[in-house]
């Protein structure tokens, strides 16, 4: 079914938000940081420049132009994370962080996934074009 204009920024908004969404990133954020504690790594406590880039770009958008960004920004970072993820888990050195990666691409990747059904439905309304 495909995802019309006016329900994307919503949904992008729900899944943000929803309780699911939410413990499927804060899970694995609070077992990554577990695991740094345990070797004594600091993690960021802010985002890195490159996010606080999108995140400036993001802000000044609207509409159309932002469910554009957004989604392809979401797809390029799930793209991203899959295939750093898929790497560590197939030839990590520590085996604590490879189990931790097994772990966590499922879940990625279903993002991944929802990411680019979204942009395809975007594209398939007509919601994905620039205004001319």
């Amino acid at each position: 079914m495909p995802i019309h204009r006016p329900l994307l920024s919503a949904l992008a908004i729900t899944l943000l938000l929803s309780a699911p969404a939410f413990a499927q990133h804060q899970a694995p954020g609070d077992q990554l940081t577990n695991i740094a504690k345990e070797r004594g790594v600091q993690l960021p406590q802010q985002l890195d420049t490159e996010h606080m880039s999108m995140r400036d770009r993001l802000a000044k958008l609207q509409g159309d132009a932002f469910d554009r960004a957004y989604i392809k920004m979401m797809v390029a970072d799930h793209d991203k994370d899959a295939k750093e993820f898929r790497r560590q888990a197939q030839t990590g050195n520590d085996p604590e962080l490879k189990r931790f990666a097994r772990e966590t691409l499922a879940t990625i990747e279903q993002h991944d996934q929802l990411a680019h059904n979204v942009q395809r439905s975007m594209v398939a309304v007509g919601s994905s074009r620039a205004p001319r």
